[in-house]
């Protein structure tokens, strides 16, 4: 019941929040102007993302104080995602450079992985590959990237937003059939606050999350993955990269293409592949099509792989590799032609 209560109000409580984090936005013309390298067409207030933020930290305090998750998994959790937030808000109003990010998401990551006790095995199915500190190493910077490619991947209407609904929901649902309640409640918690912040981001969106946002949503997945890992098995690995599935492929694929360019990996630009399709086929059509496929391709195999824990990884290939093709179909990466 207190768990429900939570929801419905992380749900209400984001949902109002935005409102009036958009007010200020506008007020103080903290907006996203169109650019040559923009994917909208209209000057949108940005840093809404701060709304679920609040509302989740309250949220998880109020969790943690009754029990219904962890201590140390709030604690965890939280410290770096404040530090991601930070850095995010502050480059949303323009307080931060890209490498001054950069410094802070990997001390969010050192933190992560430093409070699990390193993580220094991944299993393969066939075999468990035993790391080292090279494999911690390996997680900073795996946390890092899912950081940051969540910020890339966060470019039209909708698309972060109804993503983070879909993974924290589905991640969510994973963790409490394999017994680890506190995690599956993080993540219920914030696909509430999510689909709370999803009415004002739908297309046409009235607010952008900005990095305050997309680098939360990150940090919060990276966190949960790495500590369920932990808490279960290295194969739990590959189900968070199954659940990513469509953005991992298509950022990865396009920075790839962007360093082999000589482009600079931090700078805007419109060369994913759901940019591409966006200009194609529009925003909300482009939204509605990923998240179809993450429902219909994505999430089944997801549970199969948390079932068929040996054949993890198998299933992770089988689910990612025809998103790296549609990415290279959909010039991920390339020039708009």
């Amino acid at each position: 019941m207190l768990l429900a209560i939570l929801l419905v109000l992380s749900f209400t409580l984001t949902f109002l929040l935005t409102q009036r984090v958009r007010k200020i936005s506008l007020k103080y013309k903290l907006l996203d102007y169109p650019v040559e390298r923009s994917s909208h067409s209209t000057i949108t207030p940005r840093g809404g993302g701060l709304a679920i933020v609040i509302v989740f930290t309250g949220a998880l305090a109020c969790a943690a104080r009754f029990g219904l998750i962890a201590v140390d998994v709030f604690t965890t959790i939280i410290v770096g995602a404040m530090l991601v937030a930070l850095v995010g808000w502050l480059d949303d109003i323009g307080k931060a450079n890209a490498w001054f990010k950069l410094c802070v998401h990997f001390c969010a990551a050192i933190w992560i992985i430093d409070r699990i006790g390193g993580f220094n095995e991944l299993s393969f199915g066939f075999a468990t590959f035993h790391f080292g500190l090279l494999g911690s190493a390996a997680a900073v910077l795996a946390a890092v990237w899912i950081i940051n490619l969540y910020n890339f991947m966060d470019g039209i209407d909708g698309i972060a937003t109804t993503e983070a609904v879909f993974v924290s929901a589905t991640a969510g649902f994973i963790f409490w059939l394999k017994g680890m309640p506190s995690l599956a409640n993080v993540l219920w918690i914030l696909a509430a606050a999510a689909l709370g912040f999803l009415k004002w981001n739908w297309p046409p969106a009235k607010i952008f999350m900005g990095d305050v946002g997309s680098g939360f949503f990150g940090f919060v997945f990276a966190a949960t993955m790495f500590i369920g890992a932990r808490q279960s098995s290295p194969s739990f690995i590959w189900i968070w990269l199954i659940l990513l599935g469509s953005f991992v492929a298509d950022a990865t694929i396009t920075l790839l293409r962007r360093i082999r360019q000589g482009s600079r990996w931090n700078q805007a630009h419109k060369r994913h592949a759901y940019q591409h399709l966006a200009r194609a086929k529009g925003h909300k059509n482009t939204t509605i099509a990923i998240t179809a496929l993450n429902i219909c391709w994505l999430a089944p195999l997801a549970l199969l792989a948390s079932i068929l824990e040996s054949s993890a990884f198998m299933i992770a290939c089988i689910a990612t590799i025809p998103l790296c093709l549609a990415a290279l179909h959909f010039k991920a990466g390339l020039k708009n032609e």
